[in-house]
């Protein structure tokens, strides 16, 4: 997720609309908001205002980083990007509160779907 200078939360966006690829449009604006390398996944849902929600994983060994970071100097300088739990963060500290639920149920069916089958 990204803090903003207000100190609330946010996460990469871009519009795609009218664009072929919305994978890689997405993919050119998170390296050019946050300057961080990420492979866009498959849409997991669509907020009621059309805002879609792809599956990411980052390709830059982020999850060894504990601490929040700056963006690189040719990056947007007004973002930082750091680590949050979706199902903590409250309505008041998104920047997009629209987001929050279909972000938390697009994670919730990323985990099922990634969840081994049991062996019966």
């Amino acid at each position: 997720m990204l803090r903003d200078d207000t100190a609330t939360v946010t996460f990469p966006m871009a519009d795609t609309a009218g664009q072929s690829n919305e994978q890689c449009v997405l993919h050119q604006q998170i390296w050019r908001e946050t300057g961080i390398n990420v492979e866009i996944g498959k849409r997991l849902v669509t907020t009621n205002h059309n805002t879609a929600i792809y599956a990411c994983s980052e390709q830059a060994g982020l999850a060894a980083i504990t601490t929040s970071f700056p963006s690189p100097q040719w990056a947007n300088p007004s973002v930082e990007w750091v680590k949050r739990d979706p199902f903590v963060l409250t309505e008041q500290s998104m920047a997009d509160k629209d987001v929050l639920v279909p972000m938390r149920d697009a994670l919730i069916r990323l985990q099922q779907q990634n969840k081994p089958e049991s062996d019966h």
